[in-house]
């Protein structure tokens, strides 16, 4: 996977490949996709259960960062979940999540994307598969 630097919500950054040595889900979302909350729970779950063997980075669109970060306080305070953000390729451009379209993503949220301890893409999709699928790819 490329490496790229993210904006986490706390402020502070982080980057693909320091997450290197766990497999990583990474969860590409919206704030108006009608999944999201049910997904970041199934997600929250996991990387409680597999905290050991597991990062989950949860990457919103550059868009609305007060509401999302007012949703995220409300609904996922103290879950093991990376939140950040995508970055726009210019100043305001809501369309153009750099990171989500160098993963191949094509404006569909939500996109579910995994990568081995090794930063290896081995999972790729737009949605995101069931959690029984999602425990069979961490184990």
């Amino acid at each position: 996977c490329i490496d790229y630097t993210l904006n986490i919500v706390s402020g502070d950054e982080t980057t693909v490949d320091s997450l290197r040595g766990k497999k990583v889900i990474i969860y590409l979302w919206y704030l108006s996709s009608d999944s999201y909350t049910d997904d970041l729970s199934a997600l929250s779950s996991l990387a409680g259960e597999y905290s050991e063997s597991l990062t989950v980075l949860a990457v919103h669109a550059n868009q609305f960062t007060e509401e999302v970060k007012t949703a995220i306080s409300a609904d996922f305070a103290g879950s093991d979940i990376v939140f950040a953000f995508d970055s726009a390729t210019e100043e305001n451009d809501a369309h153009s999540d750099i990171f989500y379209r160098q993963l191949g993503g094509d404006g569909t949220y939500p996109m579910t994307v995994i990568l081995d301890e090794e930063g290896v893409i081995i999972y790729s999709a737009s949605g995101m598969p069931g959690y029984d699928e999602l425990v069979g790819i961490v184990e």
